[in-house]
């Protein structure tokens, strides 16, 4: 039974790098080939997707047999918290490894085969540092390894441990968002057995191999264990729901906001070169895809760490459930102070990694003490609406609004669901108010974006709070009244 328990993670584990890489190959290849700034873009992002699709499928094939690692860190992290023994550990590791080797020399044989070495200068490349800048290197490379190994295996040991027939979905969406965020750093994979494999790959190419590539590539070799193993003590004190709140909000700022940025930067670019019919497509692209970032954190989010807190990471839900009495109001006080300090701290961490990167020219002053960061953090923004105070708040009243009359309409009767109609309404509600707000409806993410905006020098992130903060809290009392109206008696005779 156990033989068969390997051989499954052999297969998932060749299935899964064989199907996500070829797509990533083809799309290096036809950023390379490609002149067009569209495509070179778009390109970016289909391997996370595939990623992600392909974990998915698989996950729903061998879960039950195995627990769908197909990751040594992940399989690490099972070992530490007991659910897998030493051998069996070992054994996890062994099939990993073997299924990644044997994706990357059926590649090697197709490159040769279709002739496409050419294209870039190392095919099998894991990752790639020179994204990040700076003689902080290395150790900017380990931190954001750090931090999205962490995230992933914190998504793994969560979900499964719910339980849930979603469980698959959501790790394949914490798979694709967490790939999003490495693209911009160093297309990493926070999988050590794709880590090795590619030095042994890189190593029997003709183009000479360093002692410091070999040294650089390690990272991403030893530092996904170490986001595991305080993926392991973190998860294992997790019982209070206030904590719960606060880790959740924070990992849910980080990644939203780092894709936001991600797109703020490609769209300054596209600008400088005066591509303004490229622009003009790509701002609508932009508004999608930071809807979409928002929308599928807040649904991994939710469904990792629903089952200790609910998965508000919204003051204004949090109250309105309060005022519905299916929380106490000292519980309702302790989510909003964490989802305010998980806020900031999920802010703060993506200014820090920038700052120290050296991307200053995010925090440039752009319109009377507004800097870029505060613009790009997708929340606290009047820009759009020159400033139109009226306008921001009206925005703002009506996003809160639509966002709780949702968790209220489907709170009791949807539970199963309830993560994605959140997620799928904040994707509608960031489509319509990005180009207003940047669509806040959130006043922890709203206070986290100020705090650390004004400590970068944006004034008016702080001066312009309240509109942040009273709109949602607005909309969502004006949702509260509405309900009770509409829908309080039918749910009394139910």
């Amino acid at each position: 039974m156990k033989n068969k328990k390997y051989l499954m993670e052999y297969i998932g584990t060749v299935i899964f790098l064989l199907f996500g890489y070829i797509v990533m190959y083809l799309n290096r290849r036809n950023v390379e080939l490609s002149s067009s700034l569209q495509e070179q873009i778009f390109s970016r992002y289909f391997t996370p997707v595939a990623l992600g699709l392909s974990y998915v499928l698989i996950y729903y094939c061998f879960a039950k047999k195995t627990g769908a690692h197909f990751n040594p860190a992940v399989s690490f992290a099972y070992f530490l918290n007991g659910k897998l023994k030493g051998k069996e550990f070992l054994g996890y590791c062994i099939a990993q490894f073997l299924g990644s080797l044997t994706v990357f020399m059926c590649l090697k044989k197709i490159f040769k085969i279709l002739d496409w070495e050419y294209t870039y200068k190392r095919n099998v490349a894991i990752s790639d540092l020179s994204n990040i800048i700076g003689i902080h290197k290395l150790l900017m490379a380990a931190l954001i390894e750090l931090i999205l190994s962490f995230i992933l295996i914190m998504i793994f040991l969560s979900v499964s441990e719910a339980k849930n027939k979603y469980s698959g979905i959501i790790i394949g969406l914490g798979i694709m968002i967490t790939h999003i965020v490495s693209n911009e750093y160093a297309f990493s994979g926070m999988n050590p057995a794709r880590a090795i494999v590619g030095i042994i790959y890189d190593v029997t190419l003709e183009e000479p191999v360093y002692l410091k590539y070999i040294m650089e590539q390690s990272i991403f070799i030893v530092v996904p264990f170490i986001g595991a193993f305080i993926a392991v003590l973190l998860h294992e004190v997790l019982k209070s729901k206030a904590m719960a709140e606060f880790i959740g909000t924070a990992i849910y700022m980080f990644m939203a906001i780092e894709i936001a940025l991600q797109w703020f930067d490609r769209l300054q670019n596209i600008s400088s070169k005066d591509w303004y019919g490229y622009r003009n497509g790509m701002e609508m692209f932009y508004i999608l895809l930071v809807a979409f970032a928002f929308g599928i954190s807040f649904i991994v989010m939710h469904y990792s760490f629903g089952r200790i807190s609910g998965g508000h990471f919204n003051p204004i839900t949090s109250l309105v459930l309060c005022i519905d009495k299916q929380i106490g109001k000292i519980q309702c006080l302790k989510y909003v102070i964490a989802q305010i300090f998980g806020a900031i701290c999920g802010t703060g961490i993506v200014y820090v990694i920038r700052y120290v990167l050296g991307r200053k020219d995010i925090f440039t002053i752009i319109d009377d003490g507004r800097v870029s960061f505060e613009y790009a953090m997708v929340a606290n923004n009047l820009v759009n609406i020159n400033g139109h105070v009226l306008g921001g708040l009206l925005a703002e009243i009506f996003m809160g609004f639509v966002i709780v009359l949702v968790i209220l309409v489907f709170g009791k009767k949807d539970k199963d669901y309830i993560g994605f109609i959140i997620g799928m309404t904040y994707i509608i509600l960031h489509i319509f108010g990005i180009p207003y707000t940047l669509a806040s409806m959130n006043p922890a993410r709203s206070i986290g974006s100020a705090v650390v905006g004004a400590f970068a020098g944006a004034n008016k992130a702080i001066e312009e709070l309240w509109i942040f903060i009273l709109g949602p809290l607005v909309g969502a009392l004006l949702a509260v009244l509405i309900y009770k109206i509409l829908f309080a008696k039918e749910d009394c005779e139910e």
